[in-house]
């Protein structure tokens, strides 16, 4: 990232601290609602007698029952933590990887008045007052913290409540797991791990809170300018978020008082995600074939149906990854086994479906049985390896095997003991573990939330109870798992999945966003969920397609595989006793729809990967709203129906019943449609029309994609020509795209490269430069395409030296083959002028005949591109009629086949009534149909 550079001499400012004698200026907003501009003062005079300094980055003062500290650290980092008077210590970190560097260029001093004082640091100013109230202002004297006059800390009875203002226009994101809209001002969150299944939702209500994360971290957008705050409290927590009172944010807790709590510089939404990331940890490169599709159910019964599922897959040529055992294969849902009767070789099993390309992940749950004959159990109660009743004996609740015991994950030798049977699965062929119920739930279920009683004791380092330890549990499985995998395949990249965490959960595990209902309203929840995951530093992120209560239409199961598609984390899933969610169990158009949609995906997935990689050394989501690269647009401030993935592809899936269209709002700039490259200019609003297959997908000016062909897997995939898709700028204009590449797994770093794509007087210029990594791509060809190049090229340049082109005129594209190298540029030269933003694209139409179609009338194409009007065909033969048809590209259009009038229109087999065709006008359509019989014939 670029930084300013600061030179710091005495008695002159620091970037946001003045160096007058003046007191701070006032945080107030004047009673108009626009904070202060100008900087704050760090005083020059000495410090308060209220105030200490032990340390050169800290400031510490006592006050009516509490005392602050305040810390400032380098990289736009300041601590403020509150200590209850008598309490001797705050609560364990579990949530921070990273030392803080303290800051060393700072300044402080205390005000004119002795009212308090201020550290200054490049990025941030931190002032803190007699009362204990604190201000925190960046680096141009924007206030971005403020305790206000009745804010701060306080404790009433039990509960202590930490205040700040929440000035009018100021958006909130982010808190993790949570339904509803993406700025989450005016909620009131609880921040409890919960299993929010409601029986008679089938999984969680579209209103309910909690869900099964909890991230106490949110990011405040005030005009342009962001900042974040983290709130590192693992007890039961609320914030409301101008609630209660339209001007206050209170975080609440029943604890013991004690308060940790960070807030990160901003200006952007992505250096506040990189900050908190730095802090809270990052999430490793996955494995390839974790971002391939999955397929699961709670109900493969046996071996047999679980590999009848991996046949039918690869049978109907739907590229897969992925197979998941739920509950269903335990035995006697004893946790790390295999039911000995349906699966009674599961290391057979698995090698074979490891061989058809297939990776099969298990349920692991942490409820252990109770049976004394049982080694597991006998093991964990030898080790007192379970959470504890105050007695000192193991805590026995009731979970899928009946009565069971839990695992003290707070104790490094049960992280260990864990860990054995973990690497057990591995050695028996499982490739991934699926973390559930770790919450964690004890039964019955049905949106109570029953947990592990809160004085249960947790025995880690400090013995504790779980009144702390129960929003940190799944973290700590979390770990302890993926520290298995490591040991027991070194060299390979670990996958978890999990249902549960906090902050920190994406140092450890991808997390899916549980029992959602099988609806269109929860699905269009789905969307602004794993937005606001991303924005909590939680980027490998999906939902069930299709929803897992099941019984999902075959409308909205297309609608959910759609936004599946463009997920970080793609997998079908649904619970038992209801139909199965595979694709082809929804017909044939759907399973068509389903074939597409992922092979578009495995196309893509060296883009997704790349931003994998992106996100592993910055935080950034691969899926992020809007407002991350629009952040200064303010019609994106609560837009979570569309959405980015990385930085150039804008998404807008549909998510209502029987749409027949979709409206996108368009950033500055031109965007290429992504199927057949029709050109819209922004900013505008789009009303697009749409079909059951639609998903639009807009490509940003100056995008550079790295695809390759689909296959049947990843594996496949990636053994594929590279290919770049490269969208042309505007005149006199550079757009820069950074790619990273690897070997799929493994511990090599990827490459990376910056590709900059420039239009300087005649020609398109494509630079690119190396950017380091321990990954060497072997030695291939690269496929470079310009697309919408209307005009056929003059002439092609690598470094300079003319080299063959091909211009597809029917594309509109330009494509260039070179030798792959670290540094190159290649030049298009040529006129750069569009035909038109949609020109027409002539599409190849071949319709089979029944036997038997008579040949005294015409065979002919109705279709609403032409007004429903019947344009005949050539018949070819008696069986086939070939023609072409033009339309502009990008338009979804509807037809029938008919023999010259509708009375003589195409019928189904059976003669059932036909819906419309459709197809979008793109340059790879091709019109290719079989007719069952005719209305005549069928005799109507």
């Amino acid at each position: 990232m670029r930084r300013a550079l600061i030179i710091v001499v005495p008695g002159l400012l620091l970037a946001g601290c003045g160096g007058g004698t003046a007191g701070p200026t006032d945080a107030g907003d004047g009673g108009d609602g626009a904070t202060d501009a100008g900087p704050r003062m760090c005083g020059e005079g000495p410090l308060p007698g209220f105030v200490g300094r032990p340390a050169p980055n800290v400031l510490r003062a006592a006050c009516d029952g509490v005392s602050v500290e305040v810390a400032v650290f380098a990289d736009g980092v300041a601590r403020l933590r509150y200590l209850p008077a008598g309490a001797t210590a705050l609560q364990r970190p579990w949530s921070v990887v990273q030392s803080l560097a303290a800051a060393t260029e700072l300044r402080s001093g205390g005000d004119r008045d002795s009212s308090g004082a201020t550290l200054c640091t490049p990025e941030l100013a931190v002032h803190l007052d007699a009362r204990c109230h604190v201000i925190v202002s960046d680096a141009a004297g924007r206030t971005l913290v403020d305790d206000g006059a009745d804010g701060g800390w306080s404790r009433s009875a039990d509960v202590t409540t930490l205040a700040r203002r929440a000035p009018p226009g100021v958006h909130y994101y982010g808190f993790g797991e949570r339904n509803g809209a993406l700025d989450r001002r005016g909620r009131r969150l609880t921040f409890w791990n919960t299993d929010a299944y409601d029986s008679s939702q089938g999984g969680y209500r579209p209103d309910q809170d909690p869900l099964y994360q909890s991230i106490p971290f949110y990011l405040a957008l005030d005009g342009a300018v962001a900042h974040g705050v983290f709130t590192d409290v693992t007890h039961r927590l609320e914030i409301d978020v101008a609630a209660a009172r339209a001007d206050r944010i209170d975080v609440s807790t029943r604890a013991d008082g004690t308060i940790d709590q960070y807030v990160f510089a901003g200006p952007s939404l992505a250096e506040v995600v990189r900050r908190y990331t730095a802090l809270t940890g990052r999430t490793p490169q996955p494995p390839r074939w974790a971002l391939g599709f999955h397929q699961s159910r709670w109900g493969y019964g046996s071996a047999a149906e679980f590999e009848a599922i991996a046949a039918e897959l690869r049978r109907r040529e739907l590229p897969a990854d992925g197979l998941w055992l739920d509950i269903q294969h335990l035995d006697g849902y004893r946790t790390f086994t295999f039911d000995p009767q349906n699966f009674p070789a599961p290391e057979a099993m698995l090698a074979r479906l490891a061989a058809q390309g297939f990776h099969t992940t298990v349920i692991v749950d942490p409820g252990i049985k109770v049976d004394p004959d049982w080694p597991v159990y006998q093991d964990g109660v030898a080790g007192r390896h379970f959470l504890e009743t105050a007695a000192g004996a193991p805590f026995v609740g009731t979970a899928w095997p009946g009565a069971s015991v839990f695992p003290d994950f707070t104790r490094p030798e049960t992280r260990t003991f864990w860990g054995q049977h973990i690497g057990a699965l591995v050695r028996r062929g499982v490739a991934g573990i699926w973390l559930d119920v770790n919450e964690p739930t004890t039964f019955p279920e049905g949106g109570g939330g029953t947990s592990i009683p809160d004085d249960v004791i947790a025995r880690g380092d400090a013995q504790t109870t779980m009144a702390e330890v129960h929003n940190i549990y799944a973290n700590l499985e979390a770990e302890a798992t993926v520290a298995a995998l490591r040991q027991a395949a070194p060299g390979q990249r670990p996958f978890v999945l999990t249902r549960a965490g906090y902050a920190g959960i994406q140092r450890h595990a991808a997390v899916w966003t549980g029992d959602a209902p099988s609806t269109f309203a929860t699905l269009a929840n789905q969307l602004p969920m794993l937005l606001g995951m991303g924005l909590s530093g939680v980027p490998f992120v999906g939902s069930d397609v299709g929803g897992y209560s099941g019984h999902a239409s075959p409308e909205l199961y297309a609608r959910w595989m759609a936004l599946g598609t463009v997920s970080p984390f793609f997998r079908a899933h649904v619970t038992s006793g209801v139909p199965g969610q595979e694709p082809w169990q929804f017909g044939p158009e759907v399973e068509d729809i389903s074939r597409a949609l992922t092979r578009q995906r495995y196309r893509l997935l060296p883009y997704l990967e790349s931003l994998l990689a992106d996100a592993a050394s910055t935080g950034a989501p691969p899926l992020r709203p809007m407002l991350w690269e629009f952040q200064a647009d303010a019609r994106f401030v609560n837009t979570g129906d569309q959405a980015m993935l990385g930085p150039s592809l804008l998404l807008a899936p549909v998510v209502d019943a029987a749409a027949t269209s979709r409206s996108v709002v368009l950033p500055a700039g031109r965007w290429f449609d992504y199927q057949s490259d029709a050109v819209y200019d922004g900013p505008a609003t789009l009303t697009l029309p749409v079909t059951l297959a639609a998903l639009p997908m807009l490509v940003r000016a100056g995008a550079v994609l790295p695809t390759r062909p689909f296959a049947a897997t990843t594996t496949a995939t990636a053994a594929g020509p590279l290919s770049w898709q490269i969208y042309p700028v505007a005149a006199g204009t550079s757009v820069m795209s950074d790619l990273a590449e690897d070997a799929g797994d493994g511990a090599l770093t990827p490459a990376r490269r910056r590709i900059t794509v420039t239009r300087l007087g005649d020609r398109t210029r494509i630079t690119v430069e190396a950017l380091g990594g321990e990954y060497a791509p072997p030695a291939r060809m690269l496929q470079l395409r310009l697309h919408r190049v209307d005009h056929a090229p003059t002439a092609a340049l690598l470094d300079g030296v003319p080299i063959s082109f091909s211009h597809d005129a029917r594309d509109l594209s330009v494509e260039v083959e070179v030798a792959d190298r670290p540094t190159f540029t290649v030049e298009v030269v040529g006129d750069d002028s569009l035909l038109a933003p949609a020109p027409p694209v002539a599409m190849e139409v071949r319709i089979e005949l029944p036997a038997g179609t008579p040949m005294t009338t015409p065979v002919t194409l109705a279709s609403d591109a032409w007004g429903w009007t019947h344009m005949p065909l050539v018949r070819s033969s008696a069986t086939l009629a070939t023609g072409t048809v033009s339309i502009p590209r990008g338009t979804w259009f509807h037809y029938k086949v008919t023999r010259g009038d509708w009375a003589t229109v195409e019928k189904g087999a059976g003669c059932v009534e036909m819906t419309n065709r459709y197809r979008l006008a793109a340059s790879s359509t091709v019109i290719s149909d079989t007719v069952a019989t005719w209305r005549d014939i069928c005799g109507f």
